[in-house]
């Protein structure tokens, strides 16, 4: 039995639909890891489109 999330409060359960708010739930565990990842390219592009790779990000002052 795998931990399942709200998408729309955000709280953790274990049916599919959140018996909070009754939205769906979908799984909260990442993607497995694996080096020879073969849709690297299209999510490197779909981030680069969107400006969210990390050196598009402003410098942290820290």
């Amino acid at each position: 039995m795998l931990l399942l999330k709200c998408t729309a409060c955000e709280s953790y359960c274990i049916s599919r639909c959140c018996p909070k708010c009754g939205a769906a739930a979908v799984s909260a565990h990442p993607a497995r890891f694996s080096p020879d990842d073969p849709y690297s390219r299209q999510r490197m592009e779909s981030k680069q489109a969107h400006g969210l790779l990390l050196t598009q990000q402003p410098e942290q002052p820290w």
